[in-house]
C-alpha cells in the first residue's frame, strides 16, 4: 500500500500541482493546425492530379480504341479469308459488291456475293493468307488491302477495296486473281 501512495503523491506533485504550460499547448495546437492544413493541401493536389489523370486515361483509351477499331476491320477480313469464313467476310460487304473470281467479274448483292464466296472457299480450301500491302486511297477516303491466299488448288492474289462510311467499313470490291 505504501508503494501506491508514493506513486500517487509523485503523480500529484509532478503533474497536477505544476502550473499549466499554455505556451506549449498553443505551439502544439498551431503545429497540429499546420500539419492538418498541409495534409488537406496535399490531398487536394493528389485528388486534383488523379482527376486530371482520369481524364487523360479516358482520352488515351478512347483514341486507342478508335485506331484499333480502324485496324480491326481489315484484320477481321484478313482472318476470315485465311479461315475460309464466308459468313464473317459477308458481314463487311456493302449492299452491292463487285466480285471478281478469276475471269468472272460481276456486281452482285450481298447475299449473292456471300454464296459465290462460299462456293469459292469450298472448291479452294484456304491454307494461308498473307497481307502484302494496305493503304488509303486518295480523294475517296477508301481503304484497300492486297494479299496472297494459298489454297489447296493454288495461290491467288486478293484485292480488297473498302468504302469508309463514318466509323463503318464496307467491302465494295473483292478480287481473287491467279
Amino acid at each position: 500500500m505504501l508503494k501506491f501512495e508514493g506513486l500517487i503523491k509523485d503523480f500529484q506533485t509532478k503533474w497536477i500541482a505544476q502550473p499549466f504550460n499554455r505556451q506549449y499547448f498553443y505551439a502544439a495546437n498551431i503545429g497540429t493546425q499546420i500539419v492538418h492544413k498541409g495534409v488537406q493541401a496535399y490531398l487536394h493536389i493528389v485528388l486534383q492530379k488523379s482527376t486530371i489523370m482520369k481524364y487523360l486515361m479516358i482520352a488515351l483509351l478512347t483514341s486507342t480504341s478508335f485506331f484499333l477499331a480502324k485496324a480491326q476491320s481489315i484484320e477481321d477480313i484478313s482472318k476470315a479469308i485465311k479461315n475460309g469464313d464466308a459468313n464473317t467476310l459477308a458481314k463487311y460487304f456493302d449492299a452491292d459488291v463487285e466480285l471478281t473470281i478469276l475471269e468472272d467479274v460481276d456486281i452482285m448483292s450481298k447475299q449473292a456475293a456471300k454464296k459465290q464466296i462460299t462456293i469459292f472457299f469450298q472448291k479452294n480450301k484456304p491454307t494461308a493468307y498473307t497481307q502484302l500491302h494496305k493503304g488509303t486511297s486518295k480523294g475517296q477516303g477508301g481503304q484497300y488491302s492486297i494479299g496472297k491466299l494459298s489454297t489447296s488448288s493454288g495461290t491467288y492474289r486478293v484485292y480488297i477495296y473498302l468504302r469508309v462510311d463514318g466509323d463503318k467499313k464496307r467491302i465494295q470490291e473483292l478480287r481473287f486473281e491467279k
